[in-house]
């Protein structure tokens, strides 16, 4: 079986293809459970996301996204990104996480690495995880403005 590291060479390009999420769920392990729900529910109130919020004794969970208190859990940093639906979304993200205890890890911008499109900050959660916001610009075109659509 040939290793193949293109990493096109099995992308499915039928544009039409349903998109299809590739997780079940995220579980994060963190060593006291009151600090991290007091940063989660302030990014997740600034993501609009506060709704989907479900608090339980051990355990709290937003959705696909959950978290545990295990005081024997070794440190494994984790990244997730959380979508927000506007670039205020993410300055507030940022903003909330910073005053709910969670440490600076790259302030609200653009990320020309990964697309010129691509608005986003980072936090440290209280147990070092590195978690984002990120809101996918509309394309523009070369004046500034959004392209024609198809059916103009």
């Amino acid at each position: 079986m040939e290793n193949n590291l293109n990493p096109t060479a099995n992308m499915n390009t039928n544009a039409n293809a349903k998109d299809e999420s590739v997780l079940d769920h995220v579980q994060v392990h963190v060593k006291d459970l009151r600090p991290s729900l007091t940063f989660y529910r302030a990014i997740l109130d600034a993501l609009e996301l506060g709704h989907t919020l479900r608090v339980d004794k051990n355990y709290f969970s937003a959705n696909e996204f959950m978290v545990d208190a295990n005081p024997q859990a070794k440190a494994c940093p984790i990244h997730v990104a959380f979508s927000a639906p506007s670039e205020e979304a993410v300055r507030r993200f940022h903003l909330a996480g910073l005053e709910a205890g969670g440490k600076d890890n790259g302030p609200p911008g653009i990320r020309q690495l990964h697309d010129p499109n691509y608005y986003a900050a980072y936090l440290h959660d209280p147990d070092g995880n590195n978690v984002e916001a990120v809101f996918h610009r509309p394309p523009r075109n070369s004046n500034g403005h959004p392209p024609p659509r198809a059916d103009d």
